[in-house]
C-alpha cells in the first residue's frame, strides 16, 4: 500500500510472527501477505528461508509421526501459511 512506512523493527517482528497463528490472527494474515510481496533484499531472503524451514520441519515431523499423523495443529497451520507466503 502506498501509505505503508518502512520500519525495520516492525518488519522483523512481522516476519518472526507471520507463521504463528496465535500471534498473527487469520484476519491480519492476508494483510501480511500483501505486505510480504513488497519485501526486498535480505529480509525477503530471511522470510523465504523461514518459510522453507517451517515446511521442512513439518515434513520431517510428519514422516516421524507415520500413519497416526500426530503433527500439531500449530505446525500444520504454520506450514499452510508458509506455502502461501512462498506463492
Amino acid at each position: 500500500r502506498a501509505n505503508w512506512k518502512f520500519n525495520r523493527k516492525i518488519q522483523a517482528q512481522l516476519i518472526q510472527s507471520c507463521l504463528n497463528r496465535h500471534v498473527m490472527t487469520s484476519d491480519n494474515f492476508p494483510h501480511f501477505l500483501e505486505y510480504a510481496s513488497s519485501i526486498k533484499g535480505g529480509s525477503a531472503i530471511w522470510l523465504r528461508k523461514l518459510c522453507e524451514e517451517k515446511i521442512q520441519e513439518f515434513d520431517t515431523k510428519s514422516a516421524q509421526a507415520g500413519e497416526d499423523g500426530s503433527v500439531s495443529k500449530d505446525l500444520k497451520a504454520a506450514k499452510k501459511r508458509a506455502k502461501k507466503v512462498l506463492n
